[in-house]
């Protein structure tokens, strides 16, 4: 156990109380339960925010209804009606509900007991409580109660009972019938012990949520926070205690089992199963907040009662009482949870539940017949306008980086942050949200979680909440964004020309934006329009552009920024050229797509799938996808490469047929997807519950087989498991088995780049199911060319260290499923319906994730799909440009890669120099950046000879196609490495690997173990100059080997440092009764094959042994170490 703060309670309760502690807008009505009080939540992160949403109100809920519950036992106490957890209760929990104006509960549950409130308010409105009971009649009680109410009654730590505010004891027929049937047992009871028997007996078999045997198993597994597959008591009392009752009652154990017999008759009912239930008609909810508890100062729990002064948990007579309205114990442990029952069972009860919802991209989808999006109705609602009648106010919306410019909710006084952002500008930017017209006081609370990211801000939050922002830039003398925003300039001209001078109406497939174009194959293959064509199109360009007297040209340069860089060709020249490359580019893809034109198959009217074949040939069917997909167009405004999480529903059209219709179409870009979608996760959308169980094309619904198309385009990955080696893309065979990095084996397996991702049965899960397998998908990989170099030629920046920039290189992300035995297994994904599993596939015919909407035009599918599954990889493969730096190492570093000590070392010391340079350049003047404008990641390029090693580091674009602004970087390069050097080297904190003030950040809190700035700073400093240190001083040595002599030292050796033999230091000398060892530390990067050392330079000695540790492993497994010392000693 870590002890660590777990789950949403804490931060859901800090929250409630921001709620409570401002002061109300309108009067408290049904139409405003909490008078206007709001809080906005911020979560950096889509599936976080809907957590919350769905988390929030549960937490709380559990809260309220202890509040609730106890309320409504009172009111059944003060009409004569015993409180027993049946019919009665239920009724009474409504007429609190209606009473406080509270609304509990979400999804089907909470409309259902809204609709018994309205019910009440309407047919029953003038009438007391005992008349209710007599003339009204609820409908089916709701899972939640159910649950909520087991909860209470049965749990050990957050029930009524685990807050010292009630118990369950027998109702008074069954002390009637216990009586009587004790009395005619042989056992001489006195009703007070016989009273306390059973209190004891029940407290034991409720322990085990062994109440009403007609409660559901998920009820009862939901209440619990855990399955059983029987569930049920045994009906004995605690094993400690039955086995000190015989002593306590001066009786054996055949009678023990007489009271146990006795006790089972009356206030249970066995099951089929063989398990006892109490019967809730036998038992009753006493709520008494002067009742004296006792606690146990052998087993330390609180008891409401004793048997004979005896612990009812373990039988120790060592019981003291306890007063809650004096025990210190009582006010500090149970308090938080008492003091508001005791505040509702007041004079001037105020009760509050909170309604909590989802504001994040995801909701945005809008169907057609839907008017507003997910997020519009919960933004109005927020702001308290109504859409229809039965809206209720939301009191806190959880919400991402969509509201920290949203709408302006002027009397937000409170702000909530899940996390500590990413940047001060964001904080200041989401606390910038309360307070915005003059209110006195507003609060903004930030809850740090256990990362690096937040403990560090946690212990300096003036570096997050003050300072000035960055100045915002917009990059307009980027070449490469320019050339995009040229081109589009200049389809649009064009397009638009053709269709006014031809009087083309806009309508029919134009009115869709991503349709404007036209088809892809039209375009470059003249099947449609004739004059909307590429060679009408590259007419038109050397007409209008390139000529000298073009007149598109000179409105180019109208609109084109000055600062814009096209050095070394002046803007004259420049903007033909721009023009003239993307007709070069335009007819290099135009030799990837199929000519339809070759294939009578494809002429239109001749086939019955039609666009079937054409899909084949062509990824993005629409000409504006298709420039899109491969870096024409500017694309900050149309995010590219997104995949959608689809949760659909079919029900019945107007027409009575049978359709499929969007429910929600969250969408990520696909590098975040491959993990967060990924098949086996869970995904929250408005707090509904999914496991990803599905990977299909984006196709219609009408569709029988979705995944067909994915596995059409699938692809081979040769890679390897032990290392980062991935071999290029367009290669597919396999010449040697050896990785040719670290000589492990290459695997090779079958890719498919997933599209749509779908829930698992296509719908919603129970609430006892929330079993998840989390996989992630590897960093952005540069797949490595095996004997040939695929770089233009090296710039020389070092001794060992060349640079180039390498536009339009693809590069490469995977998931691989879950690692199993050292190795990744994978995805299980039927072939044709997508059906996806991380475990064993099923046999035979299967249920599709999805239903299929009938078609007239194709045949009825049949019910089950029959596809065959493949083990495959999800992966993402997408361009952009590179700023590459290449080292070169040769002995006395190491580069033997074969060994696993050395492949970490020098895998560590890579990855800490590509965040470094990561960070210098987003922060070097010329650039100015948001660190995550930029990926960084590296490769070790196999030795085809020689006895150097090349280890290439890059930098890139995280924008596909690139932004132009890894090679801005390049021309900055000189001055962006001495940064990283003085990075890795400087720390501000000194601290020995890594740290906040250095390296670590946000986006690379899952690189926090491998990051270390010695070893980073070490080959970049060999890479630059050519020199390494070979060995450190003395000193230096001793106090890295500082841990291992206090080890050594609690052994009982003598341990002694800079000892001098023959006039060499020797760090550290360690001593038995026999033996002495000399022990020294290498630099990590030094291979122990080639450097020497000064140690080796001692006099032999058959009494001196001589150990030299390398730094890296020496920080990482001193137990080992240790163990090593001995071992001699």
């Amino acid at each position: 156990m870590d002890h660590a703060t777990k789950g949403e309670a804490p931060f859901a309760n800090l929250v409630k109380t921001q709620l409570d502690a401002q002061p109300a807008i309108y009067p408290v009505t049904r139409k405003f339960p909490n008078g206007g009080r709001k809080v906005l939540l911020f979560s950096d992160g889509r599936q976080k925010a809907a957590r919350l949403a769905r988390d929030i109100p549960r937490e709380v809920e559990q809260d309220i209804f202890r509040q609730i519950i106890a309320l409504a036992a009172k009111r059944l106490k003060d009409i004569g009606r015993e409180p027993r957890p049946r019919r009665d209760l239920y009724v009474a929990f409504l007429t609190v509900l209606r009473d406080f104006n509270l609304a509990i509960f979400d999804r089907s549950d909470a409309q259902r007991v809204e609709t018994e409130i309205q019910h009440l308010e309407k047919d029953h409105l003038d009438e007391e409580l005992d008349e209710l009971l007599e003339e009204f009649e609820p409908g089916e009680i709701p899972g939640r109660y159910q649950s909520a109410l087991l909860t209470q009654l049965c749990g050990r730590y957050y029930s009524l009972t685990g807050a010292t505010v009630g118990f369950l004891k027998p109702s008074r027929r069954a002390v009637t019938a216990l009586a009587r049937s004790v009395k005619e047992a042989p056992v001489g009871l006195s009703v007070e012990d016989m009273e306390n028997l059973a209190i004891a007996w029940i407290l034991g078999v409720t322990d085990g949520f062994a109440l009403d045997s007609d409660l559901s198993d998920p009820v009862r597994a939901v209440a619990a926070g855990y399955w059983r597959t029987a569930w049920g008591s045994n009906g004995q009392f605690r094993p400690d205690f039955r086995m000190a009752l015989p002593s306590i009652l001066e009786i054996n154990q055949a009678q023990v089992q007489a009271l146990e017999q006795i006790f089972s008759d009356t206030l249970s009912h066995q099951h089929t199963n063989g398990g006892y239930f109490i019967a809730k008609d036998k038992v009753k909810l006493h709520i008494d907040l002067g009742h004296k508890w006792l606690q146990c100062t052998n087993c330390t729990n609180l008891m409401p009662c004793t048997v004979q002064n005896h612990c009812v948990y373990c039988g120790s007579p060592s019981v003291v009482v306890l007063d809650p309205k004096q025990s210190d114990y009582i006010r500090a442990r149970k308090g938080f949870w008492r003091d508001p029952v005791v505040q509702a069972l007041g004079a001037t009860p105020q009760l509050r539940s909170i309604s909590v919802e989802e504001h994040t991209a995801q909701l945005s989808n809008r169907d057609t017949g839907r008017i507003h999006a997910t997020t519009e109705q919960y933004e109005l609602r927020f702001r308290d306008i109504q859409i229809s009648e039965n809206d209720r106010p939301i009191d806190v919306l959880s919400c991402t980086t969509t509201m920290e410019v949203g709408v302006d909710i002027g009397s937000l006084v409170a702000i909530g942050l899940r996390n500590v952002p990413p940047q001060r500008e964001n904080y200041q930017q989401r606390a910038g949200r309360a307070g915005r017209r003059g209110s006195s006081v507003s609060t903004v609370m930030t809850y740090a979680q256990n990362g690096p990211h937040d403990n560090h801000y946690f212990l300096n939050p003036r570096q997050i909440i003050a300072g000035p922002p960055r100045n915002p830039e917009v990059k307009i003398d980027n070449p490469k964004i320019a050339r995009r925003h040229v081109n589009s300039f200049l389809l649009q001209t064009f397009f638009h020309e053709y269709m006014d001078e031809n009087n083309i109406l806009v309508g029919g497939s134009t009115s869709m934006l991503s349709r404007a174009l036209g088809k892809t194959v039209d375009f470059f293959y003249g099947t449609g329009n004739k004059g909307l064509n590429l060679q009408v199109f590259s007419d038109w360009i050397n007409t209008r552009v390139i000529a000298s007297d073009g007149d598109i040209a000179a409105r180019i340069s109208d609109w084109l920024p000055e600062s814009i860089r096209t050095e070394p060709q002046p803007r004259s020249e420049w903007i033909p050229d721009a023009a003239l490359h993307l007709l070069t580019e335009l007819r290099k893809l135009s030799k990837t797509i199929g000519d339809p034109n070759a294939d009578p198959a494809m002429v239109e009217g001749s086939s019955t799938n039609e666009g079937t074949e054409e899909a084949e040939n062509t990824e993005q069917e629409e000409l504006l996808e298709f420039l899109f997909f491969h870096g024409l167009l500017p694309s900050y405004a149309f995010p590219t490469d997104l995949t959608s999480f689809l949760v659909e529903k079919f029900e019945r059209g107007s027409n009575k047929n049978w359709k499929v219709t969007v429910v929600e179409r969250p969408q990520q870009s696909i590098e975040k997807a491959l993990s967060e979608y990924a098949p086996g996760r869970l995904i929250v959308v408005n707090k509904e519950t999914y496991r990803t169980g599905g990977v299909v094309a984006s196709v219609l619904p009408i569709e029988h087989d979705r995944a067909e198309p994915l596995f059409r385009k699938s692809r081979i990955l040769i890679h390897c498991e032990n290392c980062s080696y991935v071999q290029d893309l367009d290669r597919a065979d396999l010449d040697d088995v050896a990785c040719p990095v670290c000589a492990s084996t290459l695997t090779q397996h079958a890719m498919i780049i997933p599209e749509v991702f779908l829930p698992e049965e296509g719908r919603s899960l129970r609430e006892d199911d929330r079993e998840q397998e989390i996989t992630y998908a590897t960093m952005a990989q540069f797949p490595v060319p095996v004997g040939t170099d695929d770089l233009p030629n090296l710039i020389e920046v070092g001794d060992c260290l060349h640079f180039a920039v390498a536009t339009d290189r693809q590069l490469v992300t995977v998931n691989k499923g879950p690692l199993r035995e050292e190795a990744h297994d994978g995805f299980w994904i039927c072939e044709k319906c997508g059906y996806a599993t991380v475990n064993d596939p099923p046999q035979g015919a299967h249920t599709r994730p999805y239903k299929i909407e009938r078609s007239f035009v194709r045949p009825k599918a049949p019910y089950n799909c029959s596809g065959n599954f493949s083990n495959v990889f999800l992966g993402h493969i997408f361009t952009t440009d590179l700023l590459l730096l290449r080292l070169t190492i040769s002995a006395p570093v190491i580069t033997h890669t074969r060994r696993a000590f050395a492949l970490r070392i020098l895998e560590d010391a890579l990855y800490s120099i590509a965040e470094g340079l990561r960070l210098a350049a987003s922060r070097h003047p010329q650039l100015d950046l948001d660190p995550a404008e930029f990926g960084s990641g590296f490769r070790i390029v196999p030795n085809t000879g020689g006895n150097d090693v090349n280890l290439d580091i890059y930098l890139y674009d995280t924008l596909s196609g690139g932004a132009g602004y890894a090679e801005l970087a390049g021309t900055y390069l000189n001055e962006i490495l001495q940064d990283v050097l003085t990075l890795l080297e400087e720390c501000p904190s000194k601290c020995d690997q890594s740290c906040q003030s250095c390296l670590r950040h946000f986006f690379n809190q899952h690189l926090r173990n491998r990051l270390d700035r010695s070893l980073g700073a070490a080959l970049l400093g060999y890479a630059m100059n050519g020199e390494i240190i070979l060995e450190r001083d003395a000193d230096d040595q001793a106090n890295e080997l500082r841990q291992l002599k206090r080890l050594l030292e609690f052994d009982g050796y003598k341990c002694t440092n800079d000892v001098d033999i023959n006039g060499i230091k020797i760090p550290l000398v360690v001593e038995s009764s026999e033996m002495r060892v000399a022990v020294g530390v290498q630099p990590g990067l030094v291979d122990p094959d080639t450097a020497d050392h000064s140690l080796r330079k001692l006099p032999k000695d058959e009494n001196m042994l001589v150990r030299l540790f390398n730094s890296y492993i020496l920080q990482r497994n001193l137990p080992d170490m240790h163990q090593k010392i001995r071992a001699l000693l």
